[in-house]
């Protein structure tokens, strides 16, 4: 090779437009995507729902032991809750989400149509109703 054709072909690079700009947005929108997925995935929201249920029934276990809590003490209300009814209520629907979500996953159909018709939210406000009854037991210990 020439020099002429070497220096002529570094002139061509460097004056060509770099799609630097979209590529960049390209893979940002692909790892968003991909990021929001996993983090918004039932599988790996019904684990967590698992732990929280896990984590709310030690606590009311704690709460029990300790007598804060007593046997004949079931009916005891936290704000317009009975702790004893919504803890069973909260199993039961742990329960049943956990089975549901674990039967989609043996499918990938059915497990991307289960995150089309919400099914995360369904578990988000279901970890979010377990931890709610978590805390009024918490509080209830404290007082």
């Amino acid at each position: 090779m020439s020099t002429g054709s070497i220096s002529e072909s570094l002139a061509v690079a460097v004056s060509a437009p770099t799609n630097a700009p979209v590529q960049t947005m390209l893979v940002t929108l692909v790892l968003g995507i991909a990021g929001t997925m996993y983090y918004a995935s039932p599988s790996r929201l019904s684990r967590i729902m698992v732990a929280a249920i896990a984590s709310a029934e030690a606590t009311y276990s704690e709460a029990l032991e300790s007598g804060a809590l007593s046997a004949t003490d079931a009916s005891v209300r936290i704000g317009v809750k009975d702790i004893t009814k919504e803890m069973s209520s909260l199993r039961t629907k742990v329960s049943k989400i956990r089975e549901t979500t674990l039967r989609n996953s043996l499918s990938c159909r059915a497990a991307f149509h289960q995150y089309l018709t919400g099914h995360p939210f369904t578990l988000v406000r279901c970890i979010w109703e377990v931890r709610d009854l978590q805390t009024h037991i918490e509080v209830f210990l404290a007082l």
